[in-house]
């Protein structure tokens, strides 16, 4: 395992993850300039702000650090089944933000159950506060009741529900292999950070 332990392996995740949502955000304002709103100017604000927050703690935990996006989750564990950040209209990037936020919620009140790093779990503590107003405008859309959130929504749960439980154990999140095959072909140049806007 790259990272010296799960706490490590998971902050970073989150870090790439966060990061991620920042380029999806910025590359639908890019694309939709029509449907970018304040609310959205204020997640893209708070992602940012997340992707901070995660990589500062990590950094003052240990000095392994990926930096490759190709090791978010949006890309490690959802690109088998569905490709996300490509958004063709307001109404599929939407879907999608509402899916990742939710499954982000998720993990960080697991985390905050399970982990073992307190500085983790206080970085947790704060991002989950945005992330429930970021969900308000999913709520908002009605995106639940759409078709391309279904299918996305349908997908998540194949993965955290039955895939990744059967291949890993309900703690899938505590296994050395889960973190193992998640960081999968990692290689020294990822460790490169990438350029942030």
């Amino acid at each position: 395992m790259f990272h010296l332990n799960f706490d490590d392996a998971l902050m970073n995740s989150a870090y790439l993850s966060e990061l991620w949502a920042v380029n999806d955000l910025l590359n639908f304002k890019k694309n939709f300039k029509l449907a970018w709103s304040d609310q959205r100017e204020a997640q893209l604000q708070d992602e940012k702000k997340h992707a901070r927050m995660c990589l500062s703690v990590l950094k003052t935990e240990t000095q392994n650090v990926i930096y490759s996006l190709d090791y978010a989750m949006q890309e490690t564990i959802f690109k088998k089944k569905w490709t996300l950040g490509h958004a063709s209209s307001d109404e599929e990037f939407s879907a999608i933000q509402e899916v990742m936020e939710n499954r982000a919620l998720w993990i960080y009140r697991t985390y905050l159950k399970v982990g073992k790093n307190n500085r983790y779990k206080d970085v947790f503590k704060a991002i989950i506060l945005d992330e429930k107003i970021h969900r308000q405008i999913g709520k908002e859309k009605n995106i639940r009741f759409t078709p391309i959130y279904k299918s996305i929504s349908t997908v998540d749960r194949y993965f955290f529900r039955t895939y990744l439980p059967s291949k890993y154990g309900q703690m899938l999140f505590s296994s050395p292999q889960f973190w193992n095959d998640y960081y999968q072909g990692y290689t020294e140049s990822a460790k490169q950070p990438e350029k942030q806007e």
